[in-house]
């Protein structure tokens, strides 16, 4: 069984705290591999000092705030 953790900095997506949860609810996993689901993620696009895009997590957002080196 796989075991999906937190990264070194103590992040854990999502994704992997959904599928922790289902694990530990009991539910079933059925394959359907005709049926295809991309990725999401929600991202902030902050304009950085010079004027180039500096992407941020929601949860880095939330956590920390807006980055330290955006254009002000």
């Amino acid at each position: 069984m796989v075991e999906w953790k937190r990264n070194a900095d103590g992040k854990q997506d999502d994704d992997i705290f959904f599928w922790n949860n289902f694990r530990t609810s009991g539910l079933n996993l059925y394959l359907a591999p005709r049926l295809v689901i991309g990725h999401l993620e929600l991202l902030i696009k902050w304009p950085g000092a010079d004027l180039d895009g500096i992407y941020e997590t929601t949860g880095d957002y939330y956590r920390h705030g807006p980055p330290c080196d955006i254009w002000r």
